[in-house]
């Protein structure tokens, strides 16, 4: 079984999390499609810390090309 996750930060959609889940429960039961509470709960809060990490990965990316920027407009002026 597949499960897709969309992986939100800020309110900006990033992308999507594919997962292939066990099909069996911990009774040794294949339930199909349904997950139980705790498994979703674990899926999501993986895909909100990606989602979080890809955030921070472009906000520092951001900075980075904005500060070299700044740097070189400080010591390259177009005078």
């Amino acid at each position: 079984c597949y499960i897709c996750l969309p992986l939100l930060a800020h309110g900006e959609a990033l992308g999507t999390l594919s997962l292939q889940a066990p099909e069996a429960t911990a009774g040794g039961h294949v339930d199909g499609d349904r997950r139980s509470g705790d498994q979703m709960v674990f899926y999501s809060a993986v895909a909100e810390s990606l989602a979080l990490a890809v955030s921070n990965l472009r906000l520092r990316e951001t900075q980075s090309r904005l500060t070299m920027r700044l740097y070189r407009s400080n010591h390259h002026p177009d005078d």
